[in-house]
């Protein structure tokens, strides 16, 4: 509606060194600033325009309304075809008929859509005349019923093959075969559609041309009509049988795409095509390249994966104080291809536009949410001060989340508020009983970023950076620490995640805690899944922090071994791939991920 249209486009208007897009870049821009201003104004103007309210007129004044809009717009100036102007006729008469009835009928106020839905009932009972067939020379693709009545210098009948036509055809089930041939009537079969043809192969004055496939899809013989058959046997040379799969001249090609197939076909670019076609070629064959490279090698090669040809550009971004971060790691573990281009082509994925909160953005109100209730109290081991501070925190935050996390409220917005109310209360009373003893000494707590040092690790012959936000820090009467890290869900926090790589940020901000930021020595630490309200059952104190430190450092030595060697070999991770994989429109191994009903 008109209200979505000018508060995105009013948005827009503010983010202008946000949206800045390359002026050289040929993709789709959103109008931003002063032209998203430009395109609101508009828009609104056009809206008051088109807006009825909650108006009543008569139908009279409704068609003098209508009317003036078509004048205004000029709309019949812009439509100068002979079909177009038989059906603004045919509009005119119909509006004559809505003036005329209410006439007769007495004149009533109605709303708009009243109006509207009188209109099109009329509009509906309405013939258009069709135009004459144009006067220059064209071809006229047609049902065999629509062309009968007319004669052409040449005729092309096509699907001459068993069942196409005649097509087959089913006894009439009031009068079947039987009772027909009882009481000595012709038999229904085949003498309409014999009639078709006679009439089809007659309406040319120079050349008829007969086509069918012999092949059908499985590539199985395809029999020939009677039709053909019957035609044939009248001929004394054979009909010309064309092989899909031979090479054509394309001076005969008909099309563009016809000339393009051929040339694919041949496997070569003529000289004397067109420089579009020339260039389509190149990309095709460009393409054809790519396939037979990925089917010849499986899982490597150049086209899928293994971009040992340029290493040395691989390095310069990955290589020596190359900065990390634990979700790249992940991802890269997850799927190196996946990696490849969400981190090294800078490609993102675009879901479908939605209504309402996605995964990501209700994590990060509940993130936000959390760290503040958690910093605006005075003593963060008092759980009635914390939820007492619940509510109006949580306010704020939904009053700014819909422009900050960019989405748009569902009519059930005010009831999602009072249930993430009611499930922050209940986390933050969950995780009190299992923090006896522990006080919160750090909120997003930065390592590599804002002025703090990053977390070094040697890898080899190399040193790489992480950087990073600890969610929480607490500290116990001894000051030992313990990392908290939330997260929304409660899947793929466990022990074998830890071990298979796909979750390496909890030992990983543990070592950022201790060595990085020198805070102490870490001896617990657990993701917190705040809809579950509970901890995840990995835990570093009952696993063991050095174990899991090993663990994690075995991972990132594998990653950045796989990175120098830049290989990116697409891999599909158990269960399927995941929609928001920014490479799944061209993958070669992308597998959806199999949802159950």
């Amino acid at each position: 509606g008109s209200k979505v249209w000018l508060e995105s486009l009013a948005a827009l208007e503010t983010k202008e060194e946000k949206y800045q897009i390359d002026a050289a870049s040929q993709a789709p821009q959103l109008p931003i600033g002063a032209k998203a201003s430009e395109l609101r104004n508009g828009l609104r103007a056009f809206f008051n325009r088109l807006n009825f309210g909650d108006n009543h007129q008569t139908i009279k004044e409704w068609i003098a309304w209508l009317e003036d809009l078509i004048e205004e717009t000029e709309f019949i100036q812009a439509y100068s075809l002979e079909s177009d102007r038989a059906a603004l006729d045919s509009l005119r008469q119909i509006l004559r008929e809505l003036v005329l009835a209410e006439m007769i009928a007495g004149d009533e106020e109605v709303e708009y859509r009243t109006f509207l839905e009188l209109l099109m009932d009329h509009a509906g009972g309405v013939e258009v005349k069709e135009t004459s067939w144009p006067s220059k020379p064209s071809i006229l693709v047609l049902r065999t019923i629509e062309g009968r009545g007319m004669r052409h210098q040449a005729v092309a009948f096509l699907g001459l093959s068993e069942g196409i036509f005649p097509r087959t055809q089913k006894a009439d089930p009031f009068l079947d075969e039987g009772t027909r041939q009882a009481l000595g009537l012709d038999s229904a079969f085949d003498q309409y559609q014999l009639g078709l043809f006679y009439q089809a192969i007659t309406r040319t004055d120079q050349r008829l041309l007969l086509t069918r496939p012999y092949l059908a899809n499985d590539g199985e013989p395809w029999e020939a009509s009677p039709y053909w058959e019957a035609v044939n046997d009248l001929l004394l040379e054979e009909p010309e049988k064309i092989n899909p799969e031979a090479n054509r001249d394309i001076a005969d090609a008909c099309s563009p795409q016809e000339a393009l197939a051929w040339a694919m076909q041949a496997r070569k670019i003529p000289e004397s095509v067109e420089q579009d076609l020339f260039e389509r070629t190149e990309r095709v064959l460009h393409g054809r390249e790519v396939l037979e490279s990925r089917i010849e090698s499986a899982k490597g090669g150049n086209y899928n994966g293994d971009l040992g040809e340029i290493i040395e550009r691989i390095e310069k971004v990955y290589g020596q104080n190359a900065k990390w971060s634990a979700s790249r790691l992940e991802s890269y573990i997850a799927c190196p291809y996946m990696f490849l281009a969400s981190n090294l082509l800078g490609l993102e994925s675009l879901g479908e536009p939605s209504l309402g909160l996605d995964p990501a953005q209700l994590g990060s109100i509940l993130h936000r949410i959390l760290e503040r209730v958690y910093q605006e109290v005075d003593d963060p081991t008092d759980l009635s001060q914390l939820i007492g501070r619940v509510d109006k925190v949580s306010v704020e935050e939904f009053d700014e989340a819909p422009e900050r996390e960019g989405f748009r409220p569902t009519l059930l917005w005010k009831q999602e508020q009072i249930e993430l109310k009611v499930r922050i209360a209940k986390t933050i009373e969950a995780l009190h009983e299992k923090s006896r003893g522990w006080k919160p000494v750090g909120y997003e707590a930065a390592f590599g970023l804002r002025g703090n040092p990053p977390l070094e690790l040697e890898i080899g012959n190399q040193v790489i950076q992480l950087r990073g936000f600890i969610d929480r820090v607490d500290q116990d009467e001894l000051g030992n620490l313990r990392i908290i890290d939330y997260k929304t869900g409660s899947s793929k926090l466990g022990v074998k995640d830890l071990e298979k790589g796909i979750r390496l940020q909890l030992p990983l901000y543990a070592l950022a805690a201790r060595d990085a930021l020198g805070m102490g020595n870490v001896n617990d630490g657990f993701y917190w899944a705040i809809n579950a309200a509970d901890w995840s059952s990995l835990r570093l104190g009952k696993y063991g922090f050095e174990d899991a430190v090993n663990i994690a450092l075995t991972h990132v030595e594998n990653v950045v071994e796989g990175v120098s060697q830049a290989s990116f070999l697409p891999k599909s991770p158990p269960g399927g791939c995941p929609d928001y994989c920014p490479a799944a429109a061209w993958c070669w191994e992308y597998i959806p991920v199999r949802r159950w009903a």
